[in-house]
């Protein structure tokens, strides 16, 4: 079996897989796309992360129409759309969803969801600035969102915890990283759909 055909039957059972990690007490933490939620804190007290970085259909978006103006960004609006049809699975599998609030986009999302769905929302800011009130108060953000993970799961965020996890995320990051550089073979060995396939997997 080769690479791709062993992503796709993963990613086929992967559903069935969360849902008996929860049978077994386990939490489940979906988090948005951006690159702002540090996997490693959800890794470090045993939770399985879950990145929301799916597409949909135009019904899905126009949907979202009755709760944002249509200018908003689309994904914005079909993660809206996603998570209030009612039918995503994984929208309805987490324990809770945390949001870094980059921008007025991602604010109306998490407004949204905040207002219509009865979706377990964890959120904090992320700063335009880089000085060092900025960074006290994008601190002050991943603290509060420790303590509401430890809270969530029973499980202590302690250094050699969180040092395995970002070992683990690290790791990650460099396997896409050499799998990525493979592409600049002649021919190449992995096409660039199938390493974008690869990448979505990785959430």
């Amino acid at each position: 079996m080769g690479l791709t055909e062993k992503q796709f039957a993963h990613l086929e059972g992967r559903f069935s897989d969360l849902e008996q990690m929860k049978s077994d007490g386990g939490k489940i933490i979906g988090y948005g796309a951006g690159g702002y939620v540090p996997e490693e804190l959800l890794l470090a007290c045993d939770a399985v992360p879950l990145g929301f970085i799916r597409s949909a259909d135009h019904s899905v978006i126009d949907m979202a129409g009755a709760y944002i103006c249509r200018w908003f960004d689309p994904f914005v609006r079909t993660q809206i759309g996603l998570a209030l049809k009612g039918e995503d699975p994984y929208y309805k599998i987490v324990d809770l969803l945390v949001m870094a609030n980059t921008d007025n986009h991602v604010r109306a999302l998490i407004d949204v969801l905040c207002a219509y769905s009865n979706i377990n929302i964890f959120t904090y800011g992320v700063p335009h600035r880089k000085n060092q009130a900025a960074l006290a108060y994008y601190l002050h953000g991943i603290t509060k969102l420790k303590k509401r993970v430890e809270e969530l799961t029973g499980v202590e965020i302690t250094d050699a915890r969180l040092r395995e996890a970002i070992k683990l995320c690290n790791r990650e990051r460099e396997l896409l990283k050499e799998i990525s550089l493979m592409r600049r073979s002649s021919p190449g060995i992995i096409a660039s759909k199938d390493f974008v396939k690869l990448n979505h997997a990785s959430f």
